[in-house]
């Protein structure tokens, strides 16, 4: 048996061992990652939905030109035999339509019937079209949906190949370019994004701007979104304007959003009656084309995709 001296030796020990521990400081944590810089992005909590990459069949990328003339057009593929002008149409191409800058400078003989392409050319405007805010680069506007359907139809005949308005379910598709039906525009539903594709009422200090300037969506066509709004045709016949403009607020730029014609369009024009051509209170109004054919082996329009006129929307 211990002694009662052992035993308190022992005691005291073990108290001069627990003090001891209990002086010595705490491990160190394991290391971890270190921590985000401020102003560093940090991850979303939910991977974001991934965009579909939209079918576009064989098409390639094409030119337009404009005999006569030094301006083309240029076409993206869509969607497989569908193309549309990747910007929106302007004045350059506008004029020659409006002007005939395509047609020799002959003068005509005095009582001399129009040339037949001639009547499909709309009135000169009796204002001045582009307001001042540009005109080479920029989009044509104050168009009425006549006026933008007869420029396919004349691109049309002069061409030969299948020029003309998209329908509303072409323009919708290829304004998503492979976003999800939900979203609200085809960057998602992302308001910061926005100002990269479009110009509206937030940064458009209420004017259109040069086409192409700011970012194209999936499918290479620049603004979509805003600019000027674009005339499609509807499943019943009618015209509507599609995309918002640069008057606009955001919602109005949604894929989904649609403007149908009223009088007030039209209502300071001075003619009586007044043009079917130009809507001298909406310069807001534009539009882009499209083309319908069938891709040979490089992607290009086949020699084939011809037409006597424009076909009618789909």
């Amino acid at each position: 048996m211990r002694t009662r001296r052992e035993l308190r030796t022992t005691v005291v020990v073990a108290l001069l061992a627990a003090a001891l521990r209990a002086q010595q400081p705490a491990a160190p944590p394991k290391p971890g990652p270190d921590p985000a810089p401020p102003g560093a992005p940090v991850a979303p909590a939910v991977a974001a939905v991934a965009q579909k990459a939209p079918d576009v069949g064989a098409g390639r990328a094409f030119a337009q030109d404009l005999a006569g003339t030094v301006v083309s057009i240029e076409f993206v593929p869509v969607a497989p035999g569908l193309w549309m002008s990747s910007k929106e149409i302007t004045w350059e191409a506008y004029d020659v339509f409006v002007f005939g800058l395509d047609q020799p400078a002959a003068p005509a003989a005095s009582g001399d019937a129009p040339a037949p392409d001639a009547v499909l050319r709309p009135t000169r405007p009796h204002m001045t079209a582009d307001r001042g805010w540009g005109h080479a680069g920029f989009p044509a506007m104050s168009l009425s949906a006549k006026g933008a359907q007869s420029f396919c139809e004349w691109l049309a005949k002069k061409t030969g190949r299948r020029y003309r308005l998209p329908s509303e379910v072409e323009w919708e598709a290829a304004c998503r370019a492979g976003a999800p039906a939900s979203a609200a525009w085809s960057c998602g539903d992302d308001l910061a994004e926005l100002v990269k594709y479009a110009w509206y009422k937030q940064n458009a200090d209420g004017r259109t701007h040069a086409v192409g300037t700011l970012a194209p969506n999936a499918l290479g066509l620049f603004d979509m979104h805003g600019n000027v709004s674009e005339w499609c045709a509807a499943p019943d016949g009618s015209f509507v304007l599609r995309g918002g403009s640069y008057r606009d607020a955001s919602k109005l730029l949604r894929c989904d959003a649609r403007a149908l014609p009223v009088p007030a369009w039209n209502q300071s024009d001075p003619n009586l009656p007044k043009s079917v051509w130009w809507l001298a209170d909406a310069p807001f109004a534009g539009f882009r084309s499209a083309f319908e054919g069938e891709a040979d082996e490089h992607g290009a329009p086949r020699a084939g995709s011809v037409a006597g006129s424009a076909s009618a929307p789909r």
